[in-house]
């Protein structure tokens, strides 16, 4: 019997990434078909996952890299310029910090354009009707790959470094003032 193939669908930036590389790897040496999703600038790090697993163990097998069209996060938000040597993204302030939610959020959030967007999407789309996954384990942040699964009606799982609490919206802003940070 043919081993399972997993797909993860991931961003490039290393603080969303490691994650679902660290998962990668134990999906790996336990013998799963792994390919992995995501922008160019990760083919290193899966790289180097498949030189650790070889040397941890008797894996044959290899992650599959498949590089998306398209930008990465960090190169297509015009923000992350901005912000990378400042920490004067907005005012102090409650209200300073609403309009933050507001404004600069969803731009850092979905910082591709419309064509952009749609070009990513369809690259997840065609990768997953392609390799025909048992599952795809993707980052909630990558919307693209959400909503790839989500038109397809493809089982996933979502696999994030934060935690739920910084997912999730609640009434009245309750992740504010609710829960311990």
């Amino acid at each position: 019997m043919a081993p399972s193939t997993i797909l993860f669908l991931t961003l490039s930036e290393l603080g969303q990434a490691t994650v679902s590389l660290a998962v990668a790897h134990e999906v790996l040496i336990r013998s799963y078909d792994v390919h992995i999703g995501s922008f160019a600038p990760l083919e290193p790090a899966v790289s180097k996952l498949n030189g650790r697993a070889a040397s941890l163990s008797s894996v044959t097998n290899r992650a599959t890299f498949h590089p998306l069209i398209g930008p990465p996060m960090i190169e297509a938000n015009p923000w992350f310029n901005i912000c990378t040597n400042s920490f004067h993204v907005h005012n102090v302030g409650f209200r300073a910090a609403l309009n933050t939610q507001k404004h600069i959020l969803p731009v850092v959030a979905t910082p591709w354009d419309g064509p952009q967007y749609m070009a990513i999407y369809e690259d997840c789309s065609t990768l997953i009707r392609t390799l025909q996954p048992a599952i795809v384990v993707l980052d909630p942040m990558f919307l693209q790959a959400v909503d790839a699964c989500r038109m397809l009606e493809q089982r996933y799982v979502a696999l994030s470094p934060n935690t739920f609490k910084e997912l999730t919206i609640q009434p009245r802003l309750a992740s504010l003032w609710k829960y311990p940070m």
